[in-house]
């Protein structure tokens, strides 16, 4: 095969980085942990949440890794920039069959036809909060004629940059996944219930804002991330996220398989 004629990674960035993953499994010592202050000490949040996280850190700071707080005021507004792609996104999506439009990557057409096979004969049976995203993505798009949808793109690379510049002083960003803790289940009394336990935003439902205060951040900028166990606190579970810069998912494996293998796993009791 001539040069020209060679298949070409996408992103020689990821193509490099991917071949150093593959030899980069060591220690984590050395490492700098970055504590987000933005991440902690959310409105509606829980105490024993952040306290169980620094747990967590003081772990992996006795196995080497070195820890430093740092700020990224960016941090809430990609939180809310982000907003306006959830539900005319999900518009899309549904109206394409899991399509989207115009991206230069691979499309999977049986998965497309699939989902648009079984979107005409069982829609019914899609998750309610898909159904309330669709609906609110279909109002916003008669309302707003994909203005915010637009503005939300268009605010992302000053914001992703906030995080960069960061990156240049740590390793990995540090937080909880979810500033509470998870619900305890609790039997519906009947379908109206249910219902409402359900739906984000319903009296018995749970807070979506603070929910994704943590997360949204990252599907928005596209910084990989990953989640741990890491207590728990009135026998409910507490997770600690981990964020790494764009195609350095080898440090968030490092750091997590480091981590588990210092603490028991059914108590969090450091090893």
């Amino acid at each position: 095969m001539s040069e020209t004629n060679k298949p070409r990674h996408r992103c020689g960035t990821a193509h490099a980085l991917s071949k150093r993953s593959l030899t980069s499994i060591k220690g984590i010592k050395g490492l700098k942990i970055g504590i987000l202050t933005e991440g902690f000490g959310i409105d509606g949040g829980e105490a024993d949440v952040d306290e169980a996280v620094m747990l967590a850190l003081s772990v992996l700071e006795k196995a080497g890794v070195m820890l430093k707080e740092i700020s990224i005021p960016a941090h809430p507004t990609a939180a809310l920039a982000i907003l306006p792609l959830y539900p005319e996104g999900t518009k899309l999506l549904y109206d394409t069959n899991l399509g989207g439009a115009l991206v230069n990557t691979f499309y999977p057409s049986s998965i497309m036809a699939s989902f648009g096979r079984a979107k005409e004969s069982h829609s019914h049976e899609l998750p309610l909060n898909f159904k309330l995203n669709s609906i609110s993505g279909f109002y916003a798009q008669r309302r707003s004629n994909g203005r915010f949808y637009a503005k939300a793109q268009n605010v992302r690379p000053t914001i992703t940059k906030q995080f960069l510049d960061e990156f240049e002083k740590v390793d990995v960003l540090s937080m909880p996944t979810v500033p509470r803790k998870a619900n305890a289940y609790k039997d519906p009394i009947d379908y109206k219930d249910a219902i409402d336990q359900t739906l984000f935003g319903g009296e018995r439902g749970s807070d979506i804002d603070l929910i994704i205060a943590n997360t949204a951040p990252y599907n928005y900028t596209g910084f990989p991330a990953i989640a741990l166990p890491c207590g728990k606190s009135n026998d409910l579970p507490v997770s600690m996220q981990l964020v790494a810069p764009h195609f350095r998912e080898d440090l968030l494996i490092q750091i997590a398989h480091k981590y588990q293998r210092s603490v028991d796993w059914r108590s969090f009791a450091p090893k």
